[in-house]
């Protein structure tokens, strides 16, 4: 899979682990939710999680271009 940039050493790379990094927070919270009896939880939580991730790898493509 393309992502658009460079994965190595570099700034869009630590861009994108990070919005990842928080992104899977965002799920595990949402895995939470559901053992409480909260599935709700799993679906928003969840989808907060991807769309975190969208960015992180859309802002890391920006940066590579700079």
């Amino acid at each position: 899979m393309n992502l658009g940039i460079d994965v190595g050493a570099n700034p869009p790379t630590a861009v994108l682990g990070l919005h990842v990094l928080v992104g899977l927070a965002f799920v595990a919270l949402g895995v939470q939710n559901v053992m409480n009896g909260r599935p709700l939880g799993l679906l928003l939580n969840g989808l907060l999680g991807v769309l975190i991730a969208g960015v992180g790898i859309a802002a890391a493509r920006i940066l590579a271009r700079r």
